[in-house]
């Protein structure tokens, strides 16, 4: 009997991981099963997701950082996560972003959706069970099971399991949704003066508990306006003031990062994705102008010479690994090089007649942001009918010497379109998990 008991548990295990979505697990279980304490912690939904890459906080400043936002996280729910969050790795500083914290009263836009982005990963305990008491409260759900059991929750997933769900575990970017897309946005016109008049609506008001549970943990808070196109912009930046306002009244700081973006150097030609979130070129501009902010203004300890610095380190080796599986499944080559982008791995382009490179949108600029001059070659180097080669190895430690090769693929052009894929047809790319465009 025991023997039937111990197969079943075993098995209630093996599914319930299996047939879990995986989004949550995804960006979040490194943060709470190996990353440990972290100075900063960044929250919100897809826009901070998008536009803040941990790792390269880490190599060149020595921060260590999480960034624990989630696409479409509305600010009810990122104060669970914050709780959480502050009380996994004893942050320094937590950064909020202003997108989602909205005004409405009577209803914060809490979805069953956003609720598991958010949740799932946080482990069983007090502060899950604050989070399903809101929501049960608030009748985002009416079944507390609904949050508790990825078993309960997911088992009719059985017949919507794909290669994902087999392929994709846990991402070593630390929570930075690298966003491949290249889509032309509109610069907004900086405002300093427009102010909302604030209701005291559902977000706001979560937002002052984020404030007080800040204060109460004497945690150096935030509030964030990630850079975005000139709608995305106009739309937020009366709330974003007005919340300024009230977040310097209690102590803390507020920056809006479109002001930087002139000395960033943002380019709302090829910087972007989606019009309103940042693309990987995007985030590192974005990534390292906030860098000199935490290393300036917030007295941040560069860890690279401390204990921390072999498990962030390993950490690097491991997301160069995550990198080489997922453009197994990139087939755009523009898409495929902005993955690449890694300082463990370099890359090396083949190109037939490097005229296409300025017709091809962006191609010229990734190439610029990747320091690659793409080599001219024939049949002998691109194989008889394609047009382009990319060859992505291990970075070497000798200069001159080539490190292992890790992947390589072939690209034919699609005049019509202009744009390189493996089969020259215009192919849907790889998206784990998608973003709700705003």
């Amino acid at each position: 009997m025991a023997v039937f008991v111990l197969l079943g548990a075993l098995l209630w295990i093996l599914l319930s991981g299996l047939l879990k979505f995986k989004e949550s697990y995804h960006f979040k279980d490194v943060f709470y099963k190996e990353a440990g304490n972290c100075d900063v912690l960044f929250f919100g939904a897809s826009h901070p997701h998008n536009a803040i890459d941990p790792l390269l906080l880490w190599d060149e400043y020595g921060i260590t950082s999480y960034n624990l936002a989630a696409s479409g996280e509305p600010i009810a729910l990122t104060y669970f996560a914050l709780k959480s969050g502050i009380e996994s790795a004893n942050p320094k500083v937590v950064v909020v972003d202003v997108g989602k914290i909205s005004d409405d009263v009577g209803h914060d836009h809490v979805h069953t959706g956003e609720s598991h982005k958010t949740l799932d990963a946080i482990p069983f305990g007090p502060v899950k069970r604050e989070a399903v008491r809101y929501l049960l409260e608030t009748k985002v759900t009416e079944d507390p099971w609904d949050f508790l059991s990825n078993m309960y929750t997911y088992h009719s997933r059985v017949y919507e399991l794909d290669r994902y769900d087999f392929e994709v575990g846990a991402s070593h970017a630390m929570g930075w949704d690298k966003n491949l897309r290249i889509v032309k946005s509109d610069a907004p016109v900086l405002d300093r003066e427009s102010r909302n008049e604030l209701k005291g609506g559902e977000g706001v008001k979560a937002y002052e508990k984020i404030v007080e549970l800040c204060k109460e943990k004497n945690v150096r808070l935030i509030l964030t306006m990630i850079p975005g196109h000139a709608g995305y912009y106009s739309r937020r930046i009366g709330r974003f003031n007005a919340l300024a306002d009230y977040t310097r009244e209690q102590g803390f700081d507020a920056i809006d990062l479109n002001e930087g973006a002139v000395e960033m150097g943002i380019n709302y030609d090829y910087d972007f994705a989606a019009t309103s979130h940042m693309n990987v070129m995007g985030a590192e501009k974005v990534t390292r102008y906030f860098g000199e902010i935490l290393k300036r203004d917030y007295g941040l300890q560069d860890m690279r010479e401390t204990e921390s610095a072999a498990k962030w380190e390993g950490f690097h080796k491991r997301y160069a690994d995550d990198i080489i599986r997922y453009l197994g499944y990139e087939n755009e080559a523009t898409a495929f090089l902005m993955m690449s982008k890694c300082r463990d791995l370099e890359t090396e382009v083949f190109i037939r007649d490097k005229a296409i490179i300025d017709d091809i949108y962006a191609l010229s600029y990734i190439l610029d942001f990747l320091g690659i001059e793409a080599t001219e070659a024939g049949d002998e180097i691109l194989g008889e009918g394609k047009d382009a080669l990319i060859r992505v190895y291990d970075r070497s430690v000798q200069d001159g010497v080539r490190g292992d090769l890790r992947i390589e693929k072939s690209f034919i052009c699609n005049e019509g379109e202009m744009l390189l894929t493996t089969t020259g047809e215009v192919t849907e790319r790889v998206n784990y998990f998608p973003e709700v465009e705003e």
